[in-house]
């Protein structure tokens, strides 16, 4: 209670990156002594979604891979694999430790047989083989033929089938995307780049670095003026339930990504996309 007691001062005191960044370690690791978990991983998304604001990979890499640090004692090891996969893939320079880490994940998320897992294995892999197509060639294989056993789409639908048609619709489709943080900016990119392609208006809404009911409030105040909703699969628990409510109540389409890699974006889009016209 005193280590925490210390961190609530330092944050109060507007400290330099070096205090903030120990004062947030120092609160993850008295929160994982005390065996508070909830309220630790809490502490580290939004801990990792101001880190991710900055840029600074190089810290987020650090607290991850630290031997004996808090985070060795907090996450389990999808959960860890997971982080490091989306950490580098967007970290420069880290393209082999990201098809080393797509690896890792992917097999477990086979190995549980769940659909939700064999999509996300799919879409790690198909991810990985952009980088390295040698490494990823043998389990990419086989998560396809997962796929294909479970039934689940594998062929992206084509950009062209829909931009017709959205230019004919008497009002535009506004695509919602909830989830993730500001260290997504390639996936940001990709995603402003489509609708300037096939002509819709989308808006995300990052989740992590704000309290929830401030997240929940901007989600509400953009539903209002939305045609679907995809959930990123970095959208947390409770957040994902709220959204799931709203888009219930306002009968809006949604649709949740099992993983939401750079490579994977535009092929989800399009699927939300056209959940939103099947819904005309």
């Amino acid at each position: 209670m005193r280590a925490l007691q210390l961190v609530d001062k330092v944050f109060k005191s507007r400290p330099d990156f070096d205090a903030w960044f120990g004062a947030y370690r120092m609160r993850l690791v008295a929160l994982v002594g005390l065996n508070e978990r909830e309220e630790a991983l809490r502490t580290y998304e939004r801990f990792r979604a101001k880190l991710y604001q900055r840029d600074t990979f190089e810290r987020i890499e650090g607290l991850l891979l630290e031997p004996a640090g808090p985070m060795a004692k907090l996450l389990d090891d999808e959960s860890y694999s997971r982080e490091l996969v989306d950490l580098y893939e967007v970290m420069p320079d880290r393209e082999a430790k990201f098809v080393e880490h797509c690896i890792a994940c992917a097999t477990a998320c086979l190995a549980s047989g769940e659909p939700g897992g064999i999509a996300c294995a799919l879409g790690m892999m198909e991810a990985a083989a952009a980088q390295d197509p040698e490494a990823a060639v043998e389990l990419l294989a086989q998560a396809k033929e997962a796929a294909a056993v479970a039934k689940l789409e594998t062929e992206a639908p084509s950009p062209d089938e829909y931009k017709k048609t959205l230019a004919n619709l008497d009002e535009e489709v506004h695509i919602l995307l909830i989830g993730g943080d500001e260290g997504r900016k390639p996936h940001l990119e990709r995603f402003q780049a489509l609708q300037k392609r096939l002509g819709f208006e989308g808006s995300w809404v990052f989740t992590g670095s704000r309290p929830p009911r401030k997240t929940f409030e901007e989600i509400e105040d953009e539903a209002q003026e939305t045609s679907a909703i995809l959930l990123h699969h970095r959208a947390d628990g409770a957040v994902r339930d709220q959204v799931r409510r709203l888009a219930q109540e306002m009968e809006i389409p949604l649709r949740e990504a099992s993983w939401l890699g750079v490579s994977g974006i535009e092929s989800e889009v399009l699927r939300t996309v056209r959940d939103c016209l099947e819904e005309e």
